[in-house]
């Protein structure tokens, strides 16, 4: 990489302050500092992911296509944004769509164009001005129209929401974004015992989870204003993770959570207390039961562990005030201290004060 990025190793034992005001979690952590921003890398850690990731991120922009290298780009990638201008479209719209699209750091890609025959593809009016598409498996999945009035925010939570694809399998490569994304979502897992599926059963099971995605995307809603994202999971390759985290047993599948990996809960039943069933009515059924505050969680987590990941929390609270405000914590520290000495110097001055005692008797 020489020549394309500059890279530093930190070691945070040596500098914790460093590590703490970065938001260092967790070894290793892989950060990327480009024009003035900062992206945490949450893929696999093998050479060749790392390098494209860093490749794609540097060289990110709106690259223009035509028809013809916007199909091969369809084609390769599980999603992209397509951005369709018109010849009115303004360089503060550019602007405003380029700067949207930075937190993404070229993952997935987007691109641009005025071409004709896209317009024409995708079904579009130019009359009405330029537009993003949100393309997914070769189908437009969401539309934002980009105006001269839209807030700048709407358009970076749009993209952000609209990053991952509709389905994929959740693996070691995908599962940061995923499962801790920075746009958090629910996640409806479906997890498959491929011991017992043969390569076309297991492409049934993938289609009617692609089905059950399309329909709730096309419904357009969300659950407590966070996006659903469907995966499913192979439940051999991850049988203890899926037991220790959700309770799900080999002998069970398919079976179908709901998680909210951000606050380490799931849902595994529908309104009516009975397991949620693998088909399209059930699942939507149980997410429209959870948007309503119909459904009990489940903790990922027992009661220990919740009191010690508290603990946890509330004690890096505590390092990063320290890091920050080290004089005012020690003058918090130093008259604590002070307040208990004093507490306990009267405590033994009553003790040995005969004139004390006497007052405090009743006869």
């Amino acid at each position: 990489m020489k020549g394309v990025v500059n890279v530093a190793e930190v070691n945070c034992d040596e500098e914790g302050k460093l590590c703490r005001q970065q938001g260092v979690e967790g070894y290793p952590t892989l950060y990327l500092y480009n024009a003035g921003s900062r992206v945490d890398y949450k893929g696999p850690r093998k050479l060749d992911s790392m390098e494209n990731f860093v490749r794609k991120a540097v060289t990110a922009g709106l690259n223009t296509v035509d028809f013809n290298s916007f199909s091969e780009t369809a084609k390769s990638e599980k999603v992209v944004y397509l951005y369709l201008k018109t010849v009115n479209t303004s360089s503060y719209d550019v602007k405003k769509v380029e700067t949207a699209v930075k937190p993404l750091h070229g993952d997935p890609p987007v691109v641009q164009s005025q071409d004709p025959l896209l317009w024409k593809h995708f079904n579009k009016d130019p009359s009405r001005g330029s537009v993003i598409l949100a393309i997914k498996g070769g189908e437009v999945t969401s539309s934002f129209n980009v105006e001269p009035t839209t807030p700048a925010q709407s358009l970076s939570q749009w993209i952000l929401e609209n990053r991952l694809p509709l389905f994929d399998e959740l693996s070691s490569d995908n599962f940061q974004n995923v499962m801790r994304s920075e746009n958090p979502s629910y996640v409806v897992i479906v997890a498959i015992d491929t011991e017992a599926r043969d390569g076309d059963r297991l492409a049934a099971d993938t289609a009617t989870l692609n089905e059950m995605a399309k329909t709730w995307n096309a419904s357009g809603r969300k659950i407590n204003g966070r996006p659903v994202v469907f995966v499913w999971m192979d439940g051999v390759q991850w049988q203890k993770w899926l037991k220790s985290m959700y309770g799900v047993k080999q002998t069970s599948m398919p079976a179908v959570v709901i998680a909210d990996h951000e606050n380490l809960v799931y849902y595994d039943t529908d309104r009516s207390k009975k397991p949620i069933a693998f088909d399209g009515p059930s699942v939507h059924q149980a997410l429209e039961a959870l948007d309503a505050g119909q459904l009990k969680a489940k903790h990922s987590e027992n009661v220990v562990e919740r009191t010690l990941r508290g603990f946890h929390h509330k004690l890096e609270s505590f390092e990063a005030y320290f890091s920050e405000h080290p004089f005012r914590t020690m003058g918090w520290i130093v008259a604590f201290i002070s307040l208990v000495i004093i507490g306990l110097w009267k405590l033994v001055q009553m003790d040995v004060d005969p004139h004390a005692q006497k007052r405090h008797r009743l006869d």
